[in-house]
């Protein structure tokens, strides 16, 4: 019986949750995921794992990929909590948008596993964590948009066209980087790419 399906993604980070438990559950997933494959991995080996009943189990995730969703949301979540923290000390939006990708591809790095495993998600799911990603997009946006306005960006597209760009490219990298591709050096030379074509 398969363990991916539909109306099974948390809706938000799990509020209402015991966290102490909800973590216990989604660490005891994330280890069995990544010895035997999503596909491979029952809501039992998860109780036995974390020394839950399976009752537990269910009552915070309905199956295998719910818990999964929930990990991922949280990085994403949390990488855009530390972005956040990092520009607001920043002020001029070219530093910004540096640091942005710097951070952004540093989270990449050594994450091969968990970006080979969103392909194997729901499309529920993978909207969920679009929905979650966006949140780091809105920041992107902020920046150009701070930018344009100061004048240290000049361009005529819309500021919504160009982080949404910026954000796809990024993100395209992120296999690259997780395989062992230099953080800094790709970082440093897409920053100088996009500055040098926001800065014409």
């Amino acid at each position: 019986m398969s363990n991916l399906g539909s109306g099974s993604v948390p809706a938000d980070g799990g509020g209402g949750m015991n966290v102490s438990t909800r973590r216990r559950i989604i660490d005891a997933a994330m280890s069995l995921v990544e010895e035997r494959g999503i596909a491979e991995v029952s809501m039992s080996a998860i109780a036995e794992r974390a020394a839950l009943s399976r009752q537990t189990i269910y009552n915070n995730f309905a199956n295998v990929e719910a818990a999964v969703c929930a990990y991922m949301i949280d990085e994403i979540d949390d990488m855009v909590a530390d972005i956040d923290a990092q520009l607001a000390a920043m002020g001029d939006p070219a530093s910004q948008l540096r640091e942005f990708i710097r951070m952004a591809m540093h989270r990449f790095a050594g994450h091969d596993f968990i970006i080979s495993l969103r392909m194997a998600m729901s499309p529920e799911t993978e909207g969920v964590i679009a929905t979650h990603l966006s949140h780091a997009q809105r920041v992107l946006g902020r920046i150009i948009d701070e930018g344009v306005e100061s004048g240290d960006f000049r361009t005529h597209m819309p500021g919504e066209v160009i982080s949404e760009t910026i954000f796809h490219m990024v993100g395209g990298l992120a296999p690259f980087i997780a395989r062992g591709g230099d953080p800094d050096v790709t970082a440093e030379r897409v920053s100088t790419m996009l500055l040098e074509g926001l800065r014409c």
